[in-house]
């Protein structure tokens, strides 16, 4: 049996490499910390779900697509930093406009593999998915 932190780990491998930022200051660190965080959200739901292996191919194909989605909006929100250090008001309007648009495409395009996700899940993971949207001290995520 694979262990989940394993299995989130082998899921890393198969995205392309990210590139490697210094978190110079509180905004950058912020833009690698969401990230970070939601790597350790699927970890955590992986865990608490207790995938049997006929579900893990379901469970591999919409946390690719999640973290896909967090890698991309990193990087945007590091890009956005890069291109205007001193953020105007329209710039970071701008920048969650782009963020919104890469969370709605991500939404949509994981939307198949975690319909097959849920089907692939017996009632008492289903209750832990749909609690999946909170954080790990059960209150609402805010994203």
């Amino acid at each position: 049996m694979i262990r989940p932190t394993l299995l989130c780990l082998a899921l890393l491998t198969l995205l392309p490499a990210a590139p490697v930022f210094a978190a110079d200051g509180p905004q950058q660190k912020a833009c690698i910390d969401r990230y970070a965080q939601e790597s350790g959200r699927l970890a955590f739901l992986e865990a608490k779900l207790g995938l049997a292996d006929r579900q893990r191919p379901a469970w591999v194909r919409w946390s690719q697509w999640v973290l896909q989605g967090a890698q991309q909006q990193r990087d945007a929100c590091l890009g956005a930093l890069a291109e205007h250090p001193r953020q105007s008001a329209l710039d970071r309007d701008l920048y969650k406009e782009k963020e919104l648009q890469i969370r709605l495409q991500t939404l949509q395009a994981a939307r198949p593999a975690l319909q097959d996700l849920y089907a692939a899940l017996n009632a008492e993971q289903k209750l832990v998915m749909d609690e999946g949207a909170h954080d790990f001290d059960g209150r609402p995520r805010k994203n």
